[in-house]
């Protein structure tokens, strides 16, 4: 998401091969999904678990993350489909969260307090580093957070519905 206004470091790396792509004879479809559901678990499961807390710079910043099982309902369908040829799509979860919001979820869920703790982003960087991310990641996820914490990553969007027919997948354990 974000990638054809390169509004933050990861889309800037992703636009270029899209005008690439544009730009070449081949057909395509562009899927721009928001921010993983499953990077939760992926990336926070550790010390939800050990710490009963995850870890963020996002502040309160309200996140419409999409579920990986969507994006590839969608892409089935633009490979499957001529329809959907020359199309970009934001694909998005169907409400928008914040990290408190997702905490409080898996208090209920798991049947004990896990918290959201917001960092400082140069605290994020710090504790990104010492678990041994190389520093140019770290800076991409911090640039990625400044991104969320700027209202960009809120946007729900009705482009899963309309190529598949169905809802997104409810965020996190709703």
């Amino acid at each position: 998401m974000g990638a054809d206004e390169e509004a933050y470091s990861l889309a800037k790396v992703h636009r270029p091969v899209e005008q690439a792509i544009e730009s070449s004879r081949l057909t395509w479809t562009f899927l721009r999904p928001n921010s993983f559901m499953q990077n939760v678990l992926t990336f926070m499961g550790e010390t939800i678990r050990t710490e009963a807390a995850c870890y963020s710079a996002s502040g309160e910043a309200k996140i419409s993350h999409v579920d990986v099982r969507d994006i590839a309902a969608v892409a089935v369908k633009a490979l499957t489909e001529p329809t959907h040829e020359g199309k970009s799509y934001t694909l998005t979860g169907p409400e928008a969260l914040t990290y408190d919001d997702l905490a409080n979820e898996l208090t209920k869920v798991l049947g004990r307090t896990i918290s959201h703790i917001s960092l400082p982003p140069s605290d994020l960087k710090q504790g990104m580093l010492a678990e041994g991310l190389p520093e140019e990641i770290a800076d991409r996820m911090l640039d990625l957070e400044r991104y969320f914490r700027a209202d960009q990553a809120s946007r729900v969007t009705d482009d899963i519905k309309r190529v598949t027919g169905r809802d997104p997948s409810s965020p996190w354990c709703k």
